[in-house]
């Protein structure tokens, strides 16, 4: 792939010019690089963005012959305990995506914080930064002792939501993925499926839709690419990232 450099800056190469992958090669290669690849969904209350979902089913077979024995899911709630809102998972495609992975072998665990434990202080607070710091240092604790059960050599695959598994901080915010990675000392290979995804209306459009449609359409509406050295990234805190034109919350 060419990149163009002007001083020390790089600029985005042309869509021809990028390596493009389908979301099971991104995912095999991820495997590859690291024994946890963590994986995302767009979700905005009880919205999501459908596509993210069935992605996800459709590499679970890849996750399992790369290794990956278990399927770790924010959404399942705390390891052993019940999951926060059974309605996420009586939607259809996250039935489907959990009942492919038990089809397939994988242990399936919650990794989320237990709401029992929150501490008093922000049980008012739960939109607040101490409180996402609080909940994704849990989170993170308990991606580590998942980690930790694994048989020498098994994998992880982590499922999560937007993008609390970037590797990066954000001022005061210190995702999941950030937290996992400093405390179990294990660089996860982190792939970002929200970047074209419409939170909200888009009065003028998505530049990175913009940029990579034509691509897409000839790779039957989704792709996926892997960061390069002297490439700019889409999203902070993330390796690889899957491109779509359906990108609709519903």
């Amino acid at each position: 792939m060419a990149v163009v450099h002007a001083g020390s800056e790089a600029r985005w190469p042309r869509p021809s010019e990028i390596d493009w992958l389908t979301a099971a090669e991104v995912v095999r290669e991820g495997f590859r690089r690291s024994r946890v690849v963590m994986m995302n969904e767009a979700v905005n209350g009880l919205q999501r963005c459908v596509r993210t979902r069935r992605t996800g089913t459709s590499i679970l077979p890849v996750a399992w012959a790369s290794g990956a024995r278990l399927l770790a899911v924010e959404s399942l709630g705390p390891p052993g305990g019940e999951p926060p809102n059974a309605e996420v998972l009586r939607q259809p495609e996250m039935a489907e995506l959990l009942a492919t992975a038990r089809r397939l072998g994988f242990r399936l665990s919650g990794y989320d914080a237990d709401r029992a434990t929150i501490p008093i202080k922000w049980r008012t607070k739960t939109k607040s930064p101490a409180f996402g710091n609080w909940r994704n240092a849990r989170q993170a604790t308990n991606l580590a002792t998942l980690y930790s059960e694994l048989p020498a050599q098994a994998r992880m695959l982590v499922w999560a939501p937007n993008r609390h598994h970037a590797k990066v901080r954000f001022m005061q915010y210190r995702p999941t993925g950030w937290q996992f990675q400093t405390t179990s000392n294990v660089d996860p290979f982190v792939i970002d499926q929200t970047a074209t995804v419409s939170y909200v209306d888009r009065r003028y459009g998505s530049p990175i839709l913009d940029w990579a449609a034509g691509e897409l359409r000839r790779r039957h509406g989704e792709a996926g690419f892997i960061w390069r050295e002297g490439m700019p990234r889409l999203s902070p805190g993330c390796d690889a990232w899957i491109l779509s034109l359906d990108n609709r919350l519903e």
